[in-house]
């Protein structure tokens, strides 16, 4: 069994609970942390995280057909909220609306790109033929999606990061259509010739 780690900062804890066949009540833990699910199952995180807190994860990766199951095994606060260096990225900019709607429009516009490199053939997939690898295939495409979600939502969340990060594109060009001499206006034939303008 291998462990993957990750460090970042918690969207939201949630204590999703029901009733047994037996009775029994239940809840399921989750917590999502950059806009990804991470599970603990039955057992409830102690401390209980917060929004906006900076926390690291060591988790398992499991396939169950088309989702991703990530499973938690061990789990640290590494900051609280309040003293979270990446704190802005739970907020949404200045004229945004809430996490929600971030989550969503980074959603929309990854299937849009996606939609767009997988017409390009730019999605690095398994090669088709085998019923194995068709599966496969799926959960690669899953998995790109998904990261280009999160990717694009980090994003919307720290704009001045990524600013930063691309300050050597420079300022964006504009291109100005050149201006038409005093005066002259081309004819259908493509000459000019002199005309009055009345203004």
């Amino acid at each position: 069994m291998s462990f993957e780690d990750i460090e970042g900062t918690v969207n939201e804890y949630q204590i999703k609970g029901g009733t047994g066949k037996n009775g029994k009540p239940y809840a399921f833990h989750n917590v999502i942390v950059d806009g990804v699910m991470y599970q603990n199952g039955f057992d409830p995180i102690d401390p209980a995280p917060k929004q906006g807190d900076l926390v690291k994860i060591r988790f398992t990766t499991e396939q169950n057909g088309k989702y991703t199951n990530r499973t938690i095994k061990a789990f640290k606060i590494v900051a609280g909220a309040a003293d979270n260096p990446n704190k802005g990225n739970t907020k949404v900019p200045s004229g945004g609306g809430d996490l929600g709607a971030a989550w969503g429009n980074a959603s929309n516009v990854a299937a849009t790109v996606f939609a767009a490199l997988v017409e390009a053939e730019a999605i690095p997939l398994s090669a088709k033929g085998t019923k194995g690898n068709t599966a496969k295939r799926f959960d690669e495409a899953i998995e790109i999606f998904d990261k280009l979600r999160v990717k694009l939502f980090k994003d919307s969340q720290d704009i001045q990061r990524v600013l930063d990060q691309h300050a050597d594109f420079g300022e964006v060009e504009t291109n100005e259509p050149q201006p038409i001499p005093d005066g002259t206006v081309p004819d259908e034939d493509g000459d000019d010739f002199e005309d009055d303008i009345p203004f």
